[in-house]
């Protein structure tokens, strides 16, 4: 009886061993359970969550983009209106450097002409002749006898139609020496 007891209990205490995994089972199924229900909850949670905050992201990026490309745009016609003005100024400079030139070149013409009067007015002489000979001021200085005359200056000119009764006027001035061919004129002082 006691190997029937023994059994008998043995059996029993299998059972409770049974019911009791059996029931640690079932609270394990359950607790999946719940915790399958929490999670998909939590993930749906956390998807809304990533959601709203893709949208934010997505809308503070395209007002900064609209942002940056009114910038981009703002720069752009800056940089236009900068460029117009430097051709414009570049044209300017080109202008003033070729306005620059002419008035050197005008300023070196003058100079030769003024230089090619003052030669000219050096040369000049001023002869009168007396009212009794007005018969013979209409020869020429062929007729005078001055054509076979060799005459070196506008001096030895004068010395010798006064030598033969006519008033020479010659300007005072220091003939000094004449300028070559390729000098330069003198400097003269022009306003602009």
């Amino acid at each position: 009886m006691e190997d029937a007891q023994s059994s008998v209990s043995s059996v029993s205490s299998q059972q409770d061993s049974a019911d009791t995994m059996r029931s640690v089972l079932q609270e394990i199924c359950d607790f999946r359970a719940e915790h399958k229900v929490d999670l998909n909850k939590l993930k749906e949670e956390i998807k809304g969550d990533m959601k709203s905050e893709l949208e934010d992201m997505k809308k503070e990026i395209y007002q900064k983009l609209s942002a940056n490309s009114a910038l981009t745009q703002a720069h752009e016609t800056r940089l236009k209106e900068a460029e117009e003005r430097i051709d414009e100024a570049e044209t300017y400079m080109a202008m003033s450097d070729a306005l620059i030139k002419s008035m050197k070149e005008q300023r070196a013409v003058q100079g030769k002409l003024v230089d090619l009067e003052g030669r000219s007015r050096r040369n000049n002489m001023c002869i009168r002749v007396p009212e009794e000979k007005e018969d013979t001021s209409r020869q020429d200085a062929h007729s005078l006898g001055l054509g076979n005359t060799h005459i070196h200056s506008a001096q030895d000119a004068a010395q010798e139609l006064r030598r033969r009764d006519f008033s020479v006027d010659i300007p005072d001035r220091n003939f000094g020496a004449v300028p070559g061919d390729g000098a330069s004129p003198p400097d003269q002082d022009m306003a602009a």
